[in-house]
């Protein structure tokens, strides 16, 4: 899936996932124009298991929206939405849109 060339927005949504698999990625080709991956309603509890989405480049907006660690409050996942800032001045969204 992430050698889809131009495939610019993934939901991945309500499919009871604890993470991605990022170490079978690779960075220079897979998901290489991804811009908005929405990852809400899953089962990610610690925010460690998204860090890998800072390293993508085009990543302007992430979802979470649903995920036991968003439910937590901010704090549970502040430096995940600092380093997507940081990194690629993208948007971290926990609500309903």
């Amino acid at each position: 899936m992430g050698q889809i060339p131009k495939l610019k927005r993934l939901n991945l949504s309500r499919n009871k996932f604890t993470g991605f698999h990022a170490e079978m990625l690779n960075k220079d080709s897979d998901f290489i124009q991804l811009q908005e991956l929405d990852f809400g309603y899953n089962l990610v509890t610690e925010q460690e298991a998204l860090w890998f989405i800072p390293t993508m480049k085009h990543i302007n907006l992430l979802i979470i929206a649903g995920n036991p660690m968003a439910l937590q409050g901010k704090e549970a996942y502040a430096q995940l939405e600092m380093n997507l800032q940081n990194a690629l001045s993208a948007v971290l969204i926990n609500e309903e849109i």
